[in-house]
């Protein structure tokens, strides 16, 4: 193969004048600079990943010695402990990317080093010694030889060669001997598809690798390559089922074992790849049977329930018996009825008497209607969304361990009804279970069982409101859905004689009206294909509603979310869908999201008279201001 061009051969070129970019290096280094210097001693303490922060501090430290008697040596130190530490994540479109990231900026990345850096690291990488190194330094400059149009595949063959090289070694460092070897699949498969010899080498490797993790129980090593397998070379699939699955028999001989559970349902996925459907279901009932082994071992009830309702949801997906199946969720039942017993209550005191006050002095109005618009839009709003979204952050951020974890929320009859991945704020619908959690769980109650009351208060000492009364306002309200008054009617005066209980009943089923409304009045299509009779129509359900593409349009975020809290997501008050499939017991009614309801189905049907409130406001300004004067 022709030898390939470096930088210095081509910076003549017309086009490098746009393409160079300031790097570390800001001059162009020799081959003889680089031999004279000497550059492979300063890494001889480096024996791989493994030590390489302990290198790259040495380095810097040596450079900021030479810095000044010799800047371009020290340079070249910099670019090396720039490159060696790199955080390598393998299987990414980024493989490269910084280690650390900090307040005041981050450790190198690729996006620092420009041409006469990407010069420095080809020819350094042609001579070094250690494999680990020569993979990185030329990996590394495979990243940043596209930004100068440069052909990769000399750099990219070498740092297949390389990470397979470093990944045959016989030491412990396995985990990353195993990231080294699939970034080797990686850049094997773009850069030497055809040698056979690599290829050979890559998959012996690969199986030594597996078989030792598989031995000394390092999941994190097995399991990886197993998948590789999976992915790119199926003929060995039957073949390493096997290995997993004899593993798995052999930790389940000691007694119940997590690790056996994993490696089954590897094994499981390695005979669907091997096309064995029968070693396939055997993998999968023998998963389920460890993890019904685990759910019978002493321990919380909460984490026996989990794994006992994961095993007979394995053994129904896979043909599992049927009679065990049903013996199994009586033993499931009976798990569950001491989930609630091993929990416990934490609670502090609030002062609350400033929202009461505050409360109080809101709501002054001397008439019913005029009261009530007080009691809808005079001491609080709805969370805002954007607001909630912040918070949720923050606070994943300060209390970083709460959202490192999968979380489980159970009913009252300990049946887990949501479950919440680890955070990341990038995947949207994990960011809204959060945002309803929090809404849920933060805003709700204070209003519910504080302000709400506080408001209620004040009102039955002046007023009793009749059926009549509120129906008649019902009716001269243009965003009441017709012929829905007086259930409407009901559930409000209900909420205002503090019966929570016939509140819930009469409301929560009026929530899903009221939006559809919304939606007509907007001119929105709210009907959709029957899914029971071919050509036939049927209305959408109001989670259907909330998820729709132009709920924009009709509603307000923050209207979104409080109804998507109150009524529809499982990580929510979840009322209406609750209510609805009849889990709602009697003594369930009187809750937080009933009067958090009842109050946003009052401003509801308020929302287009909430404009005399702003008048009532600048009235009793005004007359405070005549009082002072």
């Amino acid at each position: 193969m022709e030898e390939e061009m470096t930088g210095s051969d081509v910076q003549g070129d017309a086009s490098g004048e746009e393409l160079i970019r300031q790097g570390i290096l800001d001059a162009p280094v020799s081959r003889e600079d680089l031999e004279a210097f000497g550059w492979q001693q300063e890494l001889a303490s480096l024996s791989g990943p493994v030590s390489r922060w302990t290198t790259v501090a040495e380095l810097r430290k040596r450079g900021d010695e030479i810095k000044e008697e010799r800047p371009q040596d020290a340079a070249i130190l910099r670019l090396l402990s720039a490159a060696i530490s790199m955080h390598m994540v393998v299987g990414t479109p980024q493989p490269y990317v910084a280690a650390l990231q900090m307040s005041n900026g981050r450790s190198a990345a690729p996006d620092d080093l420009g041409i006469h850096d990407l010069d420095a690291l080809e020819m350094m990488a042609e001579r070094a010694p250690d494999a680990w190194v020569r993979a990185r330094l030329s990996d590394v400059a495979l990243q940043v030889a596209p930004v100068y149009e440069r052909p990769g595949w000399q750099l990219g063959a070498m740092a297949a060669r390389a990470h397979l090289e470093y990944s045959m070694r016989s030491d412990d460092h396995a985990v990353s001997r195993r990231e080294s070897l699939q970034r080797a699949m990686e850049l094997g498969w773009r850069y030497l598809r055809r040698d056979t010899e690599f290829s050979e080498a890559l998959w012996v490797t690969a199986k030594s690798l597996m078989h030792q993790g598989l031995e000394k129980s390092w999941p994190g090593v097995s399991i990886p390559i197993a998948e590789e397998i999976r992915k790119r070379n199926r003929s060995m699939a039957a073949e390493a089922a096997e290995a997993f699955e004899q593993q798995g028999e052999t930790l389940l001989a000691s007694g119940p074992s997590p690790d056996a559970v994993d490696l089954f349902r590897e094994a499981a996925a390695l005979w669907l790849a091997a096309k064995d459907p029968s070693r396939e279901q055997i993998a999968h009932h023998k998963s389920a049977d460890a993890l019904i082994g685990l759910a019978r071992t002493p321990g919380q009830a909460m984490l026996q329930a989990d794994r006992m309702a994961e095993g007979i949801a394995v053994l129904r997906r896979h043909k599992g018996d049927r009679t065990r199946i049903k013996e199994l969720q009586a033993e499931l039942a009976d798990i569950r009825s001491r989930i609630l017993g091993e929990m416990s209550t934490f609670s502090h005191q609030i002062d609350v008497s400033s929202v009461v006050k505050h409360v109080r002095e809101r709501v002054t109005a001397p008439s019913l209607a005029d009261a009530l618009l007080q009691v809808a839009f005079a001491f609080s709003n709805w969370v805002n969304a954007e607001q909630v979204r912040t918070e949720v952050t923050d606070n994943a951020r300060r209390f970083i361990f709460t959202g490192m974890f999968r979380q489980v929320t159970y009913d009252a009859n300990g049946v887990p009804v949501d479950s919440t991945a680890p955070f990341d704020a990038s995947d949207e619908a994990e960011m809204e279970r959060r945002m309803v959690n929090h809404v849920s769980q933060h805003d709700h109650p204070i209003l519910a069982q504080v302000a709400i009351p506080a408001a209620l208060d004040v009102l039955q000492g002046k007023f009793e409101p009749t059926l009549a009364d509120i129906v008649g306002i019902l009716h001269s309200s243009p965003v009441t859905p017709r012929g829905h008054e007086w259930s409407l009617a009901r559930g409000i005066l209900a909420g205002l004689e503090l019966d929570w209980e016939e509140a819930a009943v009469f409301l929560i089923p009026q929530a899903e009206p009221f939006v559809r409304a919304a939606f007509k009045r907007a001119g929105i299509h709210t009907l959709s294909n029957s899914n029971a009779t071919d050509g036939a129509e049927e209305e959408k359900s109001l989670n259907e509603l909330l998820a729709h593409p132009d709920v924009g349009s009709v509603l307000s975020p923050d209207l979104i979310l409080e109804l998507k809290a109150l009524l529809t997501h499982k990580a929510g008050h979840n009322l209406r869908n609750r209510y609805g499939h009849g889990l709602i017991s009697d003594d369930q009614l009187a809750s937080v999201g009933t009067v958090a309801l009842w109050w946003t189905m009052l401003r509801l049907v308020l929302w287009p008279f909430r404009e005399r409130m702003v008048e009532m406001w600048e009235q009793a300004k005004s007359l405070k201001s005549e009082g002072d004067a």
